[in-house]
């Protein structure tokens, strides 16, 4: 690609969204129904696939398309977001002409009701509108979370609607034990794909009064389906659970599965093997992986001497899992792996974590009251103790390396709040800063607060 004028950065990086035009997708169809192909289901759907393909000539064909929504780099012509994409375009990038800078929240609402209309005149799909800070500095000042930036957030139109028949309801237990109702539908197009099945998410969902008398059982059940355990439904959540944990398959089954994922302890073994295990009491919980041998594992079905070596060679390799994966592995509600990676880092150990109180899990980044109440419930149980001891008797890792623990910074053991705006630094290399001298970042005070580090208009 040659870009157009002389006036862009050395160095920068641009990003976007491929897609692919109604047209295009019409015109896709209609040549692969004539040689007897099936035909796609929608323009994202074709897209996605189409991306996944290695040969660049047949990709070429199917004519995809993009939007470039930001600019990032050093020496960008603009401190303003708006400007920078503007001038993306001028420099030969394709960005969507349908954007608008709003001074007020009434602007903001007129644009999203504008083009909940005239979306449907589009020759492409789209589900809401971004809105976003048009201001690079307030955008480094707000940072991101682990997965989204503070300065953008969505708004999503009402997804498309349509009428079929509810032919019977399944509930499923998940690996916390919460139960998912899921619809059993008459098929019906949507959105461009077939509907059969549909969650129903919580026991919130309102049935209308004038159909109540036309449901046969509108009533949410009583008892888990599988073990047949009375359901809790927990304090403040829609969701009814099952609190058989130990017993109840399914939940057993789900932590296993969750334990060996690759960004976990990453045991290479799939969901039909875990059955058979299962099935033949060879495995229980987690920590019973730990103590299958070969032998246990040959005669069974699928299973050689090839194949049941390969399994304890990677349970084996699996031990040298560093700390954070492991906390992840293990299943504890609501602690994923970024909230993992925090705990380790403060906390340094399963010990210290284990003993750690309220106001202190609370007091880092990102943790909030329900993840802390997790915590505290997950290692006030004997059961879950049991396990991570048999763990660590199996040898696997549950503190962070040694020169890790004692790396010393000029700010090693300070708890740190950053409030505030800062004129020559962005909040995240503040933090960042922080760290790498060994300090914490904390969101709230509390007596075990260091420093308060307050730039312009701190709030309290």
């Amino acid at each position: 690609m040659v870009l157009d004028g002389n006036d862009f950065p050395e160095k920068f990086e641009i990003r976007g969204e491929i897609m692919m035009t109604h047209k295009v997708f019409h015109k896709l169809n209609k040549e692969r129904a004539e040689i007897n192909k099936s035909v796609f289901a929608n323009p994202r759907n074709a897209a996605s696939g189409s991306l996944k393909m290695r040969n660049s000539y047949k990709l070429s064909l199917r004519r995809l398309n993009c939007f470039l929504y930001d600019v990032r780099g050093e020496n960008l012509p603009s401190k303003f977001h708006f400007e920078n994409i503007q001038m993306a375009k001028k420099w030969n990038f394709k960005t969507s002409k349908n954007t608008k800078i709003a001074k007020n929240i009434n602007e903001v609402f007129n644009f999203i009701e504008y083009w909940d209309k005239e979306r449907e005149n589009l020759n492409f799909d789209i589900d809401g509108i971004v809105i976003k800070l048009n201001s690079i500095e307030q955008q480094e000042n707000l940072g991101f979370t682990s997965k989204v930036p503070r300065w953008a957030i969505s708004y999503k139109f009402k997804a498309e609607r349509i009428s079929t028949i509810l032919l019977s309801i399944d509930y499923q237990v998940g690996r916390t034990g919460a139960i998912t109702p899921v619809a059993n539908l008459k098929s019906v197009l949507l959105a461009g794909t077939i509907v059969k099945r549909a969650s129903l998410h919580n026991a919130n969902i309102e049935y209308r009064q004038k159909n109540l008398d036309k449901i046969k059982d509108a009533n949410y059940i009583e008892n888990c389906p599988e073990c047949k355990t009375p359901l809790i439904r927990k304090d403040g959540e829609a969701k009814h659970y099952c609190p058989n944990k130990y017993s109840c398959t399914p939940q057993i089954k789900a932590k296993i599965e969750h334990f060996v994922l690759r960004k976990a302890m990453n045991i290479r073994i799939g969901k039909s093997t875990i059955n058979l295990l299962l099935k033949n009491n060879l495995i229980k919980n987690i920590s019973d992986f730990y103590i299958l041998k070969e032998n246990d594992l040959i005669g069974l079905e699928r299973f050689a001497e090839k194949s049941a070596s390969n399994l304890i060679k990677s349970i084996e390799k699996s031990k040298k899992v560093i700390f954070e994966k492991v906390l992840y592995a293990i299943g504890i509600p609501y602690v994923g792996e970024t909230v993992s990676k925090k705990l380790v880092y403060n906390f340094k150990n399963i010990e210290n974590l284990q003993k750690a109180s309220l106001e202190e899990l609370i007091s880092i980044e990102d943790i909030g009251e329900r993840i802390a109440i997790s915590l505290i419930n997950f290692f006030n149980d004997e059961q879950n103790l049991l396990v991570i001891n048999n763990l660590k008797n199996y040898g696997l890792n549950f503190k962070i390396k040694e020169e890790m623990v004692n790396k010393e910074g000029k700010l090693s053991g300070k708890k740190i709040i950053i409030s505030g705006t800062f004129e020559n630094h962005s909040r995240s290399k503040l933090k960042s800063l922080i760290e790498l001298n060994g300090g914490k970042n904390v969101t709230s005070i509390s007596k075990n607060t260091s420093f308060l580090l307050a730039g312009t208009k701190i709030e309290f």
